[in-house]
């Protein structure tokens, strides 16, 4: 299979998962998608969104953890750069938050990172990183 079409078939997975069956609400701004092979199953304004394990395994997620409250190196593709800004995904008890970043060392094919909303024993998303901006946009509606 050409890869711009396992691309075209991943990116049709994740973007159809929020647009199929309707989303309720419930008093914490959270939305549920039923698990019936959706990728984001659940929204929050504040938390961000979470992924199934099927979806985070076709997408291709991969992470690296926070050790310590020193700036950890990742790769340049774990970066995301919106609005003039430059953010990564942050995993935290199953949630995935596009969290803004400041660059420590820019230079390389890794660089330290460094986020007052980063903490020992989150992740931070190194594989998978364009796809998951994909799912966030199509869970909460759009660009931001």
């Amino acid at each position: 299979m050409k890869f711009e079409t396992t691309v075209f078939m991943i990116l049709v997975f994740v973007t159809s998962a929020g647009s199929q069956s309707g989303w309720a609400e419930d008093s914490k701004e959270q939305a549920s998608v039923p698990q019936l092979n959706k990728a984001v199953t659940q929204t929050s304004k504040s938390e961000g969104f979470k992924l199934s394990a099927k979806a985070q395994e076709t997408i291709g997620v991969r992470t690296i953890k926070v050790i310590s409250d020193r700036s950890p190196l990742v790769s340049q593709t774990a970066l995301v750069r919106t609005l003039g800004q430059i953010a990564v995904y942050r995993l935290r008890d199953g949630w995935f938050k596009l969290i803004p970043i400041e660059l420590k060392d820019g230079k390389g094919p890794q660089v330290a990172v460094k986020s007052s909303e980063l903490k020992p024993g989150d992740q931070i998303a190194v594989q998978g990183v364009a796809l998951l901006r994909v799912s966030e946009m199509d869970a909460f509606g759009g660009g931001e």
